[in-house]
């Protein structure tokens, strides 16, 4: 039996207006290929435009901090907008990286918004492969990360981090 087929691109472009402060749009894609599952073979294209806006200032050569802002807006046909679905999160920016040190200490936290489910279609119309793959949610976050990196010189950087999105709110599944 064939099994489903996503593919998923992403468009963007970004600007930094000033030293401090960088804008971006970008635009995520997807197309879902699903098998014959006795209703017949299927395919869906979905787009997920997002606007992003990032500040940040240097308190000491070893701390800096800053936010993020950043709007999308789902909708169930591109182009589409949907005001009840527009979402929107803030997040709070902090890296420390000792002098001297090739390594660099970064953390963030903040709050999504998320009404990405008044973008969904009527579910019972939906194939069961469909359901799965909306990437759409009826519950807000609290977001938290916390991430390690190290330079080599200037020739390369590796780079891990940990993140959480604790969905909070009257429809979110018990922690």
């Amino acid at each position: 039996r064939r099994s489903s087929r996503l593919r998923q691109v992403a468009l963007g472009a970004a600007v930094a207006p000033l030293p401090w402060l960088a804008l971006a749009l970008r635009l995520d894609g997807r197309l879902e290929m699903h098998p014959d599952d006795g209703d017949g073979a299927h395919a869906a294209a979905f787009g997920d435009p997002r606007i992003f806006a990032r500040a940040g200032h240097a308190l000491s050569p070893d701390l800096s901090i800053g936010a993020e802002l950043v709007g999308w807006f789902s909708g169930t046909d591109a182009p589409s907008l949907e005001p009840g679905a527009t979402s929107a999160e803030a997040r709070g920016l902090f890296a420390f990286t000792p002098q001297g040190s090739p390594w660099v200490l970064l953390a963030s936290a903040g709050f999504r918004l998320d009404n990405s489910g008044n973008s969904a279609p009527d579910l019972t119309r939906l194939r069961l492969g469909d359901r799965i793959s909306l990437g759409v949610s009826d519950s807000s976050s609290v977001l938290g990360a916390l991430g390690l990196g190290h330079r080599f010189q200037r020739v390369a950087e590796v780079f891990g981090e940990v993140s959480a999105d604790v969905l909070v709110g009257a429809e979110a599944p018990p922690f």
